[in-house]
């Protein structure tokens, strides 16, 4: 997925820089998205957002990415 402007934007208003702007990006085209029942399953980019609201999406997705962060940097001990 590509973030609009308005997207850019808002991500910008709540704190991100242009490098996470372009990490975010990169992780929302990439990520696999599950929903769980009894068991997980694999839902489109275009169902979670529609299920969760594009914030969440990229609230989610940037949290996943700090904790990468942090543990590829060894400050995360998990």
């Amino acid at each position: 997925m590509k973030l609009t402007n308005k997207d850019k934007e808002y991500l910008i208003a709540i704190g991100y820089s242009d490098n996470d702007l372009t990490a975010i990006e990169d992780a929302i085209r990439n990520i696999r998205y599950e929903v769980f029942d009894s068991i997980p399953i694999n839902i489109t980019q275009k169902e979670a957002i529609r299920i969760l609201g594009k914030e969440e999406v990229f609230s989610q997705t940037s949290a996943s990415l700090f904790l990468q962060r942090k543990r590829s940097s060894g400050s995360c001990p998990h």
